[in-house]
């Protein structure tokens, strides 16, 4: 039996053919800035991505779920920039971990705001300068972010979600391993390599600790061969530079947890409906008396609520004080979560609700801190 004949197309009719699905795919951005533009005239302040991301990508062909989500995220980012939003801000600079936090759940082309200092972004919050700020809670290598919860202890903003990131790192820069004379990069990203570091480069080789990693990387492209970062792969792009090594850090799994905070005030922040697996954090003072932490934890084992980290940190300004931040599993709309709520406020001497918010991944390890020294993630 004959074969059927194979039509053979030219290269030049397939990159026409390229060239029109691209004007169409424009086209379709087009209306669909236009459609969100008629949405927030009709009073809508924003889209919510987790809504419609995951039933469109389950009925897509021929992309993976994760890709195909991106490129969606990205397109709502690139609509939602020709809207006027307010701005998003981050722990800066660009291609910071804090940054790749942002992108990764807000999209590149949202407005997104660096800015210098944690306490910056709780500002920028509270006056309304930003919509919502992107901060760091907490890191699996160095346990908790202090500045971040010292400022939930002075500002009435709430969290609405939280965003985790694997964090590796990357020795970036201009020139060759055997060239290398000083690394940069922050205290935290330098403590979190220093076994690869004395296993790979000689002792003469200086560590310089700076304000960030991204900055490091920027440091690198200016000063030469000579010295190198620990940053991400993403600043490495970002400045130009090669990845003269991937994957440096000592601990595999190393993962830093954001928080996306708000100011409740604003009319046009949504508060976090319950889900089918959620999380509440809050903060806590109790009495300076024997049993007074005792009792609150009977609180949380009666309601039969997991506890899934307490950590406990010195009042500002106040000597051998402290105030608990905790959070657990269940969310604030449950009438077990309410009544505990009710009854921890009995217990303590002050109780801050921080929020109610969909959980990232599995909530079955339970952590405890202590109020020892400060540590900062590598943002």
């Amino acid at each position: 039996m004959a074969k059927a004949k194979q039509t053979h197309r030219s290269k030049a009719t397939i990159r026409r053919d390229i060239r029109d699905i691209d004007k169409e795919i424009i086209a379709a951005v087009c209306k669909r800035i236009e459609l969100a533009k008629e949405l927030q005239a009709d009073g809508e302040a924003k889209e919510n991505a987790l809504d419609w991301i995951p039933k469109v990508v389950g009925s897509s062909n021929g992309l993976e779920k994760e890709d195909g989500a991106r490129l969606l995220l990205e397109i709502q980012s690139l609509c939602q920039k020709q809207l006027p939003t307010k701005k998003i801000s981050y722990l800066g600079p660009k291609f910071s971990y804090s940054y790749l936090a942002a992108t990764s759940e807000f999209g590149s082309f949202k407005t997104l705001e660096p800015l210098r200092s944690i306490t910056a972004v709780f500002e920028s919050v509270m006056s309304g300068q930003s919509t919502c700020g992107v901060v760091p809670l907490e890191n699996s290598t160095d346990g908790r972010i202090a500045d971040t919860l010292t400022m939930f202890s002075t500002n009435a903003v709430r969290i609405v979600q939280e965003i985790h990131l694997p964090v590796g790192h990357c020795l970036v820069g201009l020139g060759k391993l055997s060239e290398i004379r000083e690394i940069r990069s922050k205290a935290q990203a330098i403590s979190q390599c220093r076994g690869w570091l004395a296993e790979n480069l000689s002792s003469d080789v200086v560590t310089v600790a700076v304000n960030s990693s991204a900055e490091a990387a920027a440091d690198a492209k200016k000063r030469g061969t000579s010295v190198a970062a620990i940053a991400s792969q993403e600043a490495a792009v970002g400045y130009g530079l090669r990845v003269i090594r991937q994957g440096i850090e000592d601990q595999s799994g190393n993962l830093t947890r954001f928080a996306v905070i708000a100011d409740p005030a604003k009319d046009f922040i949504k508060v976090p409906k319950k889900t089918s697996c959620d999380k509440t954090s809050i903060m806590f003072e109790v009495p300076h008396q024997s049993g007074a932490l005792a009792d609150v934890m009977n609180v949380f084992k009666r309601a039969k609520l997991n506890l899934t980290w307490i950590e406990s940190f010195p009042k500002p300004e106040v000597f051998s004080e402290y105030t608990f931040f905790a959070e657990f599993q269940g969310h604030r709309d449950e009438v077990r979560v309410r009544n505990a709520l009710r009854m921890l406020e009995r217990k303590t001497e002050q109780l801050t609700f921080l929020g109610s918010y969909p959980a990232v991944g599995k909530l079955n390890d339970s952590r405890s801190g202590t109020s020892g020294s400060s540590s900062k993630q590598d943002t």
